[in-house]
């Protein structure tokens, strides 16, 4: 039934590409002074709307149709192998290439994610990272799975879209410098008597669920450079080569389409700090090798504090002052690459006080009541929507002379539910959204000692399932088809007349 319905959504994206494809024979190049094709575009989770059923098709349509050009997505190596001895399962991604496809879109997938079998094991330790990083021996595994993915989506690939579509730039890992995404202790093993105290650590209970002593265990801070350094020789690879007469098989990324770019992981806002420290790893293990040979795109990610847009170009500039001026790289020097803003954006996780106040008489939305370290980027629907216009101005304005070969927005569709995890209002489209029901109703009021019928209108906040547009969308899609020179899109790649 699976392999039933997922060929049925590809026949059915087929036909929807086709029909767009007629209709698009009226259609207009992009008007002189727009931003270059592929600069817009958004991070989007294909695995996680599919678990809560939202309908690709639809939501990669109306990525089209709002003007993105490029997404971002998690490419986790768990979904795709999830038993060692198991082989590579790689229908939801067709099917999600497939789509995207279609419609022109070009994507950028962030390798990531190791599974149970492959990935170090971290049961002791009271930081979880959620995402599951590979063990070192099994990094050959992972680079294994790369060169796999490059073989069969990059250029030359196996799969129907290579050819159409490839997949040229991969990047490995998000913000290996964040305890989410790798984790920033070392743990020992657990032991029933207490150990002493390590240098610049700590001696941590294990408890049960009932609260009662396990065992003890130290923790101290771990180096994830290096780590995330030798992982990335891996991935990355090498191309095959000739030696004699012999060909010598490639490996990882390179070993699967030799003309594909990589991408150095994205940091959180500490790029530059984290940068020196990749630098620093690859010095201390592979001074030969150099920075330039590691990566040949770079990402960042930069979330404005408090509606100041020029820390857009701060901190970019601060990236690229570190990347590419840094002291005694090595003799091959500091890469000069390419730079992608992989992530920016606002959270609409506040209520508009004038709408609660004087509209409705009292509280008009339930949102966010948490914001932690977040409070200076979280705003209302409204604000959202203008400062996703006004930040897509900023970065395209070639004044401010950003390096920058395309921007995402982070993310496409999230809940706009939460009380307390101010990243699920990022999105343009939320799912399981709460929306303003009217109530209007007869009821009996007592005036003057005598009964009266009058009519009182009352608000709820209702929790409704489902994708919708929130109006950071239609302000995303407006700035975006103006900057791209276009009055509609259907298909990434051109203007609709």
């Amino acid at each position: 039934m699976i392999k039933r319905s997922i060929l049925a959504l590809v026949a059915a994206s087929l036909a929807v590409g086709a029909a767009a494809t007629t209709a698009s024979a009226a259609t207009s190049v992009r008007s002189k002074g727009a931003v270059k094709q592929g600069f817009i575009g958004t991070n989007m989770n294909p695995t996680e709307l599919r678990s809560r059923h939202i309908s690709l098709a639809v939501e990669i349509d109306r990525a089209a149709a709002a003007g993105v050009e490029q997404i971002r997505f998690p490419l986790y190596w768990s979904n795709i192998q999830a038993f060692k001895r198991g082989s590579y399962d790689w229908r939801e991604l067709d099917s999600f290439v497939t789509l995207a496809t279609a419609k022109k879109i070009k994507l950028l997938p962030t390798l990531i994610g190791a599974p149970e079998w492959a990935a170090e094991d971290l049961s002791v330790s009271s930081h979880v990272t959620k995402t599951k990083i590979p063990s070192e021996a099994n990094f050959v595994r992972f680079a294994a799975f790369a060169k796999a993915a490059a073989a069969r989506y990059g250029s030359g690939g196996s799969f129907a879209t290579a050819k159409t579509n490839p997949i040229t730039v991969w990047q490995v890992w998000n913000e290996p410098d964040h305890a989410q995404f790798w984790p920033q202790v070392r743990d020992s093993a657990c032991t029933k008597s207490k150990p002493r105290t390590p240098a610049g650590g700590k001696v941590l209970p294990k408890l049960d669920a009932k609260q009662k002593l396990v065992c003890w265990y130290t923790e101290v801070p771990r180096k994830w450079a290096p780590e995330y350094v030798k992982m990335l020789k891996f991935v990355r690879g090498a191309p095959a080569t000739m030696v004699g007469s012999k060909t010598v098989p490639g490996t990882g990324l390179l070993g699967g389409d030799p003309n594909t770019k990589v991408m150095l992981t994205s940091f959180t806002s500490a790029g530059p700090y984290s940068l020196a420290l990749v630098y620093g790893a690859i010095n201390a293990s592979y001074r030969s090798i150099g920075p330039a040979g590691f990566f040949d795109r770079a990402g960042v990610n930069v979330f404005p504090s408090n509606t100041r847009l020029e820390d857009y170009g701060t901190k970019i500039k601060a990236f690229k002052d570190a990347m590419t001026k840094a002291k005694d790289v090595t003799a091959s020097g500091a890469p000069r690459a390419p730079i992608y803003l992989t992530e920016f954006a606002w959270l609409s996780g506040r209520c508009d006080t004038k709408v609660a106040s004087y509209i409705y008489k009292g509280p008009a939305c339930s949102k966010i009541t948490y914001f932690g370290q977040l409070e200076t980027m979280v705003v209302t629907e409204n604000k959202q929507a203008d400062l996703a216009s006004r930040s897509l101005t900023y970065l395209a304005n070639p004044r401010n002379s950003l390096p920058l070969e395309g921007v995402f927005w982070f993310t496409w569709m999230t809940s706009d539910s939460s009380s307390n995890l101010p990243w699920e209002y990022a999105g343009l489209n939320c799912y399981d959204c709460y929306k303003n029901v009217l109530t209007k109703a007869t009821v009996t009021v007592i005036v003057k000692k005598k009964p009266t019928k009058v009519m009182q209108t009352t608000i709820t906040r209702s929790l409704v399932h489902g994708a919708f547009r929130k109006e950071s969308y239609y302000g995303f899609q407006a700035k975006s088809l103006a900057l791209e020179g276009c009055k509609a899109k259907l298909l990434a790649d051109r203007c609709s007349k």
